[in-house]
C-alpha cells in the first residue's frame, strides 16, 4: 500500500508528520529521538535520522510512502513539545 504523508520544511530543517499511533503499531515509538516534535497526536519526525527510521519500518511492512512537501519561513513545529520516547501519549 502507498501511504500519503506530509513533509514540512523551514529554511533550516524538515519534519515528516506521522501519527503517534502509527509509530506504536510499527513498533518504533521508542526508537524516535528527542530531535522530533509532538503535537496533538502527531509526531513530526526530524529529517536526518527519525524520518529514516520510520521509512525503513514502512518498507519492512511492505508499504511505500508518497510525500507532499509544505514550506514555511516560520513553521509552528519549532514551538511544539519535543518528542519523548519514554512517554505514552
Amino acid at each position: 500500500m502507498q501511504l500519503q504523508r506530509d513533509f514540512y520544511t523551514d529554511p533550516g530543517h524538515g519534519w515528516l508528520a506521522v501519527s503517534y499511533q502509527e509509530l506504536v503499531k510499527l513498533g518504533i515509538s521508542k526508537d524516535i529521538s528527542t530531535c522530533s516534535y509532538f503535537h496533538k497526536g502527531t509526531v513530526y519526525l526530524e529529517e536526518d535520522v527519525d524520518a529514516g527510521v520510520y521509512i525503513d519500518a514502512i518498507k519492512k511492512n511492505g508499504d511505500s510512502i508518497c510525500v507532499t512537501e509544505h514550506y514555511a519561513e516560520n513553521t509552528p513545529i519549532r514551538g511544539y513539545s519535543y518528542y519523548r520516547n519514554n512517554h505514552n501519549y
